[in-house]
């Protein structure tokens, strides 16, 4: 995959969201107002993933359980 086309490591999960705003994958900071941000986290709340809101791309935490980074059980 071309490096343009892949979200950016260390993106967080509202950020990827906010990416479907703009309907690329790279962010483009200077397009997304306070009103697009509120609705990428309005977005996260009805899809009952906030948890994912600060979670870094590529890593998906559980809502419960072990975090990014911390050992499985």
């Amino acid at each position: 995959m071309n490096t343009v086309q892949r979200i950016p490591e260390r993106v967080v999960g509202h950020a990827v969201v906010l990416t479907g705003a703009s309907g690329i994958v790279q962010p483009l900071w200077e397009r997304y107002d306070e009103d697009t941000s509120q609705q990428a986290t309005t977005l996260l709340e009805e899809l009952e993933r906030t948890h994912l809101a600060t979670a870094p791309s590529g890593c998906v935490p559980r809502a419960s359980g072990p975090g990014c980074g911390s050992p499985a059980r």
